[in-house]
Formats: structure tokens, C-alpha cells, sequence
């Protein structure tokens, strides 16, 4: 996984990237380390959506859910288990 300044662009600047270039055209010299991308990443999402965790957890809430073996689908989303 990498931070790209354009989220779903395979072909848009990384953000980490952009740190170790100028760390190393600098020397290492953190004080003159280029930081400006930083301030363009897009905020961390930890959101799942229900599909996945319906798919791969078996309940509607990740951090304090309920295991619900109903949810469980086949990978051609037939129900496995019947309600």
C-alpha cells in the first residue's frame, strides 16, 4: 500500500516517496526536508464497507459486533446458510 495524493490513481505521486527524495537530495538534513506533500494526503479511513464485512466478518459492526452465520455467502453470492 502506498499514500498517493490522488486516491485511486495508480499513476499519481506518493506521498512517502516524495519524503525519502528530499531527505536524500538533502543530505538528511531534516531541516531542510521538503514536508509539503504531507499537508495534501487524504485523511486515514478505516470505514469497511457492509459488503466486506458482511462477506468476511459475519456481522454489521467490525469493533463490537455479533457473529452472524446467516450473512455467509458463496462466491457466487448464493446464501450457505439459510436464515
Amino acid at each position: 500500500m502506498s499514500t498517493q495524493l490522488i486516491p485511486g490513481d495508480p499513476t499519481s505521486p506518493i506521498c512517502g516517496m516524495e519524503l525519502l527524495v528530499s531527505y536524500i537530495k538533502n543530505g538528511g538534513n531534516l531541516k531542510r526536508l521538503d514536508r509539503s506533500c504531507i499537508n495534501k494526503v487524504h485523511p486515514f479511513n478505516m470505514t469497511i464497507t457492509m459488503e466486506y464485512l458482511n462477506g468476511y466478518l459475519l456481522t454489521d459492526d467490525a469493533y463490537d459486533g455479533v457473529y452472524n452465520e446467516s450473512l455467509y455467502f458463496d462466491a457466487v453470492g448464493e446464501q450457505l446458510v439459510e436464515k
